[in-house]
């Protein structure tokens, strides 16, 4: 058995006792939640780091993760960090971890809400529909709130695409920019309904009817088209068809009341031409029935002579050749 000296056992402890001052340990204190600039996670921004100058330095630049998307967060347990060490030459009998057992890092960032974008892109639609005021705009289907950079610039919003999906469904993207960049887009979806007049029959309505204001009744419904410009209620119009009673009148079951029959056929005409100077006119035989305005066939002179002409029928019952 070997005895080692006095001597020679408090030689080896001032050794030991200098090489623990010379590999003291890296402290490092975790939050359980941090938030960090930049697309990338470094420890020197996550954690307090306390220990040797040259250790803080190597461990300072060590990346814990990269985010990948706006409002990413990223979750680092202990376990992460000393590996990450490690594989930086920082060995875990030199570090001590203190604080969380877990650090969730985010990214200084702004959000835009929902609300804000809806309140843009309705602000939008109201001004452009401002000469056709709609009755009603819903919104139908909402946008998702938008994350930005928080170094990214002021945020500035645009509408970059109205379109109209049928409907009555209006899809308004409103694009967030950031010095002048586009940051981010969203879709806001809304119904628009305007308050439009339509006629319903106040009683049954045979083929012929003329409309009056004691057969039908006008009523003012939401559609999701507007009225068209000019409309008027169509008194003095006939049906096309049957209209049973309480049923909405549309344009597609109306016709210009007839005119009556001036000219039948096989009777005598008289065609005139006047061309403001000179007016001539002559005898002719009418080939069809006609109402005012109607074109028809007029012949003229006897056999083997007679040819036929077009002619327009005038409201005095005489006829005008067509040139």
């Amino acid at each position: 058995m070997r005895i080692v000296p006095k001597t020679g056992l408090l030689s080896l402890l001032l050794v030991a006792s200098a090489m623990a001052a010379t590999e003291r340990p890296l402290r490092i204190y975790l939050p359980q939640e941090v938030r960090v600039d930049g697309d990338s996670a470094e420890l020197g921004a996550v954690g307090i780091l306390l220990g040797e100058a040259t250790l803080i330095e190597k461990a300072r630049s060590i990346s814990l993760g990269t985010f990948a998307v706006e409002g990413q967060a990223l979750r680092v347990d202990r376990n992460t960090i000393l590996s990450r060490l490690a594989s930086s030459g920082i060995r875990s009998g030199q570090v001590q971890l203190l604080g969380a057992e877990t650090v969730r890092i985010g990214r200084h960032e702004v959000t835009l809400s929902a609300d804000r974008i809806v309140a843009y892109a309705q602000r939008y639609l109201e001004n452009r529909l401002a000469e056709i005021k709609p009755a009603e705009l819903n919104v139908i289907r909402p946008p998702q709130p938008l994350v930005l950079s928080a170094d990214g610039g002021a945020a500035e919003l645009a509408v970059t695409e109205d379109t109209q999906q049928g409907g009555g469904v209006r899809k308004i993207r409103v694009t967030v920019l950031q010095d002048g960049r586009p940051a981010g887009a969203e879709d806001v979806y809304f119904s628009v309904r305007y308050a439009v007049r339509r006629i319903v029959a106040a009683e049954e309505l045979m083929p012929g009817t003329v409309l009056t204001s004691e057969n039908i009744r006008v009523e003012t419904v939401n559609s999701d088209q507007p009225e068209p410009s000019g409309w008027v209620v169509p008194y003095g119009m006939a049906t096309r068809r049957r209209i049973a009673a309480e049923a909405a009148i549309t344009d597609a079951l109306l016709e210009p009341t007839q005119q009556p029959t001036v000219i039948r056929r096989r009777q005598n005409v008289l065609v005139r031409l006047d061309n403001g100077a000179l007016i001539i006119s002559a005898t002719g035989e009418a080939m069809d029935d006609g109402r005012v305005g109607e074109i028809i066939r007029v012949r003229r002179g006897q056999r083997p002579d007679e040819r036929t002409i077009v002619c327009r029928v005038l409201a005095d019952g005489t006829v005008e050749p067509i040139l």
